[in-house]
């Protein structure tokens, strides 16, 4: 097989005229490579954005500072194309009517109440590596994020929520709220 070297700018890359195949050993290494960089890479990008003050940039959701929905899906296939020996599991939550929040209390108190869970859901997975999130739309978010047999998904992710929900109660007693999550 012929491969040739490339540039542009500074940029160097590869194009080979013919089919290349990677042994499963490389394959598994060149993934691990490729989340190291793609997790370092995000959260730069989502430190710098965050610092500079423009989350509004269209690969970030301008409320709550997470991925965008479109920047979401390309690391997810990116992960799931390049990683065949590790299982994941997705995760869609919803707040449960919601849109009544935002009639009895207003949209500023529904707007901090979606930026709360979001960051409630990142301080809790912020040690584990693969793990995406972001706000699909309204109060629907996807979480996407590493399984091993042994975990009990289910078991973690109402862990999570009934906590979420508890410290919701002691700030807003009068507000009764829903978490529906499905895997």
């Amino acid at each position: 097989m012929y491969c040739e070297g490339k540039y542009i700018g500074a940029i160097s890359y590869v194009v080979c005229q013919g089919k290349r195949y990677w042994g499963k050993e490389h394959l598994s290494q060149l993934s691990e490579l490729t989340k190291l960089i793609s997790a370092h890479l995000t959260k730069a990008q989502a430190l710098n954005a965050s610092h500079l003050g423009i989350l509004s940039v269209p690969e970030f959701d301008p409320l709550t500072g997470l991925l965008s929905f479109s920047r979401f899906r390309d690391e997810v296939e990116r992960i799931i194309v390049g990683n065949e020996h590790q299982t994941y599991i997705m995760v869609y939550s919803d707040l449960e009517d919601f849109k009544y929040i935002n009639q009895k209390y207003g949209y500023s108190m529904g707007d901090q109440l979606l930026k709360e869970f979001s960051n409630y859901i990142i301080r809790c997975l912020k040690t584990e590596i693969n793990v995406y999130f972001t706000r699909i739309v309204a109060d629907q978010f996807a979480l996407f994020m590493p399984y091993e047999e042994s975990d009990n998904a289910a078991e973690q992710i109402h862990k999570i929520n009934a906590e979420f929900l508890r410290r919701q109660q002691e700030s807003f007693p009068e507000v009764t709220l829903r978490i529906r999550s499905g895997i």
